[in-house]
């Protein structure tokens, strides 16, 4: 009974901090949204292109400047912050800013000056010289968002946290775009919007910093502490390769599409992929609480908490992922529409098979924790490299022949592949597979309101409110089915009643 209470109270913890996480990631999604379908909608495909190429070459940058420290100094600066030695977290704090300061001046530096050659020789788009240069002077500030926001998390500041660096940033970069277009700005206005954006949030995190961590600062201090420095960097500095390769998998379709093709092309992909992450959203509020709950699991030796919370998130994220998968599948061209307009229909396939990775890639989180709960970093990093080498090989056979659809093949395959490997190893070292039996009825009530979805849309005329009212359709069938069916456990009904409790009690 104690380890059910147990699993009761971490899967409650979850949830709630998923509530809050939720409205914060939802209200930057629509934001992040937002802003990439005004640009496109605005300026065009091959402009949204150009943007898109310019925030894959900056991200790359970032990767190498940063050095693998985000990890590095939220361990080590809560370690310190636990044992109470404040002397040492200020120490660690100012070296990182100085260190992340210079790198991150030099990644500018080398990216304003290597524009030209970029856009020229390597992607054959003259255009995207502006993009690169304007980008180049917020590259330093991105990296010392890193030292920020680490010692914000460090010190659990988690609402501030998430305020900065998912809705204050996505709106400020929609107010700016909005701004620029009413003055009538050309295609300046797109990474005019980015740097200025960029630059309001990190004044915001300066003040941000000063009042809630105010002990710490970056002035010079007589206590020096080198070796836990070179003790961070030396646990860090691996994590470069980890994090480069993952945003080498990311960004390698837009670099060959950008290669091999067009501008304009890497645009129309680029509608289809964030569309196709939003499978991603259900693991991202979830993976916030899961991951310190599951190392400090670990830390205690219970497998079967991890087993349980392991099962029960995974059906959770499986139940809220399905429907949209289905949705996806079956309008991918009234998304795309709706969203980007007509001339970006020509993505409808990359949309439908990129729903089907991203669908994989939801679940990778999960086995991502457990393996790193495990210490197997070694592990992540040899699975990150098997998974580039396959999306690099496969891009460079598929792009060529079948274009934006072939990327999407190479992205989705990969995804599978490193799902299988994931949960693979995760079962082979734990013995845990995070699915539950009810994952099967939940699954024929999903397709039994895609049956009902399809025979009703036969007889509509897809526009905007009609797409509204069927999706309404599609999703009260889904949750009625999956009452009578009987999918929700006792946990579940646990949660429910505990927020129905909670809920009766603030309104009397």
């Amino acid at each position: 009974m104690k380890k059910q209470d147990s699993i009761n109270h971490s899967l409650k913890i979850i949830v709630k901090s998923s509530v809050f996480v939720f409205i914060g990631i939802f209200l930057a999604k629509i934001f992040s949204y937002a802003y990439r379908v005004i640009i496109a909608q605005s300026y065009g495909p091959e402009a949204y292109g150009l943007f898109s190429l310019a925030l894959m070459v900056v991200s790359w940058i970032s990767i190498i400047a940063i050095f693998g420290l985000e990890s590095g100094l939220i361990r080590y600066i809560s370690i310190y912050r636990g044992r109470k030695e404040k002397n040492k977290v200020n120490y660690i704090f100012r070296k990182s800013f100085y260190f992340l300061l210079v790198t991150g001046i030099a990644g500018g530096t080398l990216l304003f000056f290597s524009s030209s050659f970029i856009a020229n020789n390597i992607f054959n788009e003259p255009g995207l010289t502006l993009f690169l240069k304007l980008f180049s002077i917020a590259l330093p500030f991105n990296v010392l968002f890193v030292s920020f926001l680490s010692l914000l998390r460090a010190y659990q500041k988690v609402g501030w946290s998430i305020f900065i660096s998912n809705f204050l940033i996505n709106f400020l970069y929609l107010a700016f775009i909005l701004l620029f277009i009413v003055v009538g700005f050309g295609v300046i206005a797109i990474p005019l919007s980015y740097v200025i954006g960029t630059f309001f949030v990190f004044l915001v995190l300066i003040v941000v910093l000063k009042k809630q961590v105010p002990e710490i600062s970056i002035k010079k201090s007589k206590e020096n502490f080198p070796l836990v420095f070179r003790e961070i960097l030396s646990y860090s500095w691996p994590l470069i390769f980890a994090g480069a390769l993952w945003k080498l998998f990311k960004w390698t379709d837009l670099f060959f599409i950008g290669f091999f093709m067009t501008a304009a092309d890497v645009g129309f992909y680029n509608a289809a992929l964030p569309i196709a992450l939003l499978l991603s959203f259900s693991s991202d509020i979830f993976m916030q609480m899961f991951n310190p709950l599951i190392i400090k699991e670990y830390s205690k030796n219970r497998v079967n908490n991890i087993k349980q919370l392991s099962k029960q998130v995974g059906k959770w994220i499986y139940m809220i992922n399905l429907p949209i998968l289905m949705l996806l599948i079956v309008f991918p061209g009234a998304f795309l529409n709706i969203l980007f307009g007509e001339e970006f229909l020509v993505a409808e396939n990359a949309l439908r098979i990129l729903s089907i990775g991203a669908f994989f890639l939801s679940f990778n989180g999960i086995s991502l924790v457990i393996l790193g709960a495990l210490g197997k970093s070694k592990t992540i990093l040899y699975n990150s490299i098997i998974i580039s080498v396959i999306n690099l090989i496969l891009n460079i056979l598929l792009i060529p022949k079948y274009g934006i659809t072939g990327a999407a093949i190479s992205t989705s395959f990969s995804l599978l592949v490193l799902n299988f490997i994931f949960t693979f190893q995760v079962y082979k070292k734990t013995g845990i597979i995070p699915i539950r039996k009810k994952n099967l009825n939940v699954f024929f009530s999903a397709v039994i309101s895609l049956g009902a979805l399809l025979l009703i849309k036969s007889f509509v005329v897809i526009n905007f409110f009609s797409l509204i009212l069927l999706i309404a359709f599609f999703i009260f069938i889904y949750i009625f089915l999956i009452l009578i069916f009987g999918s929700f456990d006792k946990s579940d009904v646990m949660i429910f009643k505990s927020f129905l409790g909670k809920f009766k009690r603030k309104n009397k």
